[in-house]
C-alpha cells in the first residue's frame, strides 16, 4: 500500500501516482495519525480520499 508524505497536502495527489481509481493507499497526518484513503478521480486527477478520517485535534492553550 503506497504512503504519502507525512503532512503535505500534494500528498493527497502524490500517493495516487501510477494508481488506479479504487486502488487503496495510506495517509499520514501532521499530528502522526495514519488513515486509509482510496484513490477517486476529481477534475481528471486521481486524488486520495479517506475512507475514515481522523479524529479532530485541539490545539492546547
Amino acid at each position: 500500500m503506497a504512503r504519502a508524505s507525512p503532512g503535505t497536502s500534494a500528498g493527497i495527489f502524490q500517493v495516487c501516482k501510477d494508481k488506479a481509481a479504487g486502488d487503496k493507499v495510506s495517509l499520514k497526518t501532521p499530528h502522526g495519525d495514519t488513515i486509509e484513503a482510496v484513490c477517486e478521480t476529481n477534475n481528471n486527477r486521481l486524488v486520495a480520499h479517506p475512507l475514515n478520517p481522523p479524529p479532530q485535534h485541539t490545539k492546547r492553550r
